[in-house]
């Protein structure tokens, strides 16, 4: 799906002195920088030509696909924690303008279907279970969050942390940034 000819893989080692699979991959034709999958793909056909040009062994093979899975896995950094994931900064008003982003039907109150869409939206799997004992536990037993409620849940700690970073993310963030701004916005 990128726009790379195996042809700049031999114009690379002929040329430009390209002598591992990371330098090609993260600096002649920076595929590491536009998407990681192809990149990890493309590893085994960029070794493969760059061995029979520089006439590396098998073992020398392997160890330059090594070398590269490695590049690349540290490449797009680690993998966060949900802890590493919690955003400290929110404000009140971020949890407000989160909060009606998600009462979807402006009932005044996010139910269990408003953020199990959301979280399903922005591709966090299935997380009924935790947001179905969050919501007994914060909602005075009902099956939706008033404002509040949604405010304690967040600073409880208790929401998983990737559904608190994606909501920050595409929310509250957000916000902050484009408050008293004009122009157009990308991303």
């Amino acid at each position: 799906g990128f726009p790379y000819l195996e042809a700049e893989v031999r114009f690379a080692v002929r040329f430009q002195y390209a002598r591992k699979a990371s330098d090609l991959l993260g600096q002649r034709t920076r595929l590491a920088f536009l998407n990681v999958q192809a990149a990890e793909s493309a590893v085994d056909r960029i070794v493969e030509l760059m061995g029979d040009e520089l006439g590396w062994s098998q073992q020398e093979k392997t160890e330059q696909t090594v070398q590269a899975m490695d590049f690349l896995a540290s490449f797009a950094g680690p993998e966060p924690s949900a802890g590493d994931m919690v955003a400290t900064n929110v404000t009140d008003e971020d949890l407000e303008e989160t909060f009606s982003m998600l009462d979807k039907d402006k009932s005044g109150t996010v139910d269990f279907q408003e953020l199990l869409d959301f979280a399903r939206r922005a591709g966090l799997g299935e997380l009924d279970g935790e947001v179905e004992a969050a919501l007994h536990r914060h909602s005075s037993g009902s099956s939706s969050l008033t404002l509040a409620e949604f405010k304690a849940w967040w600073k409880s700690g208790e929401m998983d942390g990737l559904l608190r970073a994606t909501l920050y993310r595409r929310y509250a963030a957000s916000f902050r940034k484009l408050k008293g701004q004009t122009g157009v916005a990308f991303g």
